[in-house]
């Protein structure tokens, strides 16, 4: 299946704040028919392969999203939240969603303030509990790119199902809360030889002072102290045949990817992180480019069909 196309199947599966990650992984497992691969599952992540041995190349990637929390009812429908790593800028006025439910961020009008902090609030007819994970409405393809929240990294996952599916003598590994500091990839207890992290990057060079990459300029190398420099090198050279632009991007000592999670637990592995750039990350509006998600797919498939088969 075209990764555009199992993409497009995970943006209409349930928002999977950290922590809250078993139903979208029970339904995309019953829908591409991959739970006989499960050699592995554990509160943290899945593996799969379909082979009698452990395969000596994964692909991983998390599957939870940020999210809200919802802390307390002040008065009426207005509830107080915990921002749990969402951009805080542009969140007056999202669409919000809770068992099903539909809201709205808010704030008290400027006219009725008693004071100049502005305080923001979800307006919703429903009773949250304390501590709900509170998420936005689903993203969506429009021309050329898909936008919305949660795609840090709904798009990972969809380029790593198309791997995993399209290459049977390679591995799967699904991991959760890796907004919550990697505890899902800190968690494996199999050994894992040599492992391609597919995870979103900051596409915002010029914007944002830390970001390397733009949206539309291909996909992105991630290069910190541990990463595999032969297997880079050799991602380079393919690149140039192919051939198709790729960005670099500097991450020392690491990358704040389940990659380090993976070289803190076993130094000999072999790790190399690759990217989609994504614009507003950890926003209810994420942007990234159909372009970069394609040539991430091909620039991998590639690698594993040169190296592994």
């Amino acid at each position: 299946m075209e990764v555009k196309n199992v993409l497009k199947e995970l943006l209409s599966m349930p928002a999977s704040p950290s922590g809250e990650e078993d139903k979208l992984l029970e339904i995309m497992l019953n829908l591409f028919s991959l739970k006989d691969d499960i050699k592995s599952s554990t509160p943290g992540s899945t593996i799969l392969y379909k082979q009698e041995n452990v395969p000596e190349f994964f692909i991983e990637a998390h599957i939870d999203q940020v999210s809200l929390t919802c802390l307390k009812k002040e008065e009426d429908n207005f509830f107080t939240f915990k921002n749990n790593s969402i951009r805080g800028q542009g969140l007056y006025g999202i669409e919000v969603i809770y068992n099903d439910k539909h809201g709205v961020i808010t704030s008290i009008p400027p006219h009725l303030k008693t004071n100049t902090e502005e305080k923001l609030y979800i307006d919703m007819d429903e009773d949250i509990p304390l501590g709900a994970s509170i998420t936005f409405s689903p993203p969506e393809i429009i021309d050329n790119y898909v936008v919305g929240p949660g795609l840090d990294n709904r798009v990972g996952l969809s380029i790593a199902l198309s791997l995993y599916m399209e290459n049977h003598n390679i591995g799967l590994i699904l991991t959760k809360r890796e907004e919550e500091g990697l505890l899902g990839a800190f968690s494996l207890a199999v050994e894992i030889k040599n492992v391609f992290v597919i995870d979103a990057t900051y596409g915002e060079k010029g914007i944002y002072k830390g970001a390397y990459t733009e949206i539309n300029k291909g996909p992105v190398i991630l290069i910190g102290a541990y990463t595999d420099r032969i297997a880079m090198e050799h991602l380079i050279e393919i690149s140039k045949n192919i051939p198709l632009n790729i960005q670099i991007e500097p991450n020392y000592p690491y990358t704040g990817t389940d990659g380090d999670a993976f070289i803190l637990n076993d130094s000999d592995t072999s790790v190399v992180i690759l990217a989609y750039p994504l614009l507003n990350m950890h926003s209810a509006m994420e942007v990234v480019s159909l372009k970069d998600i394609e040539e991430l797919y091909v620039l991998t498939d590639e690698f594993i069909k040169t190296t592994y088969l």
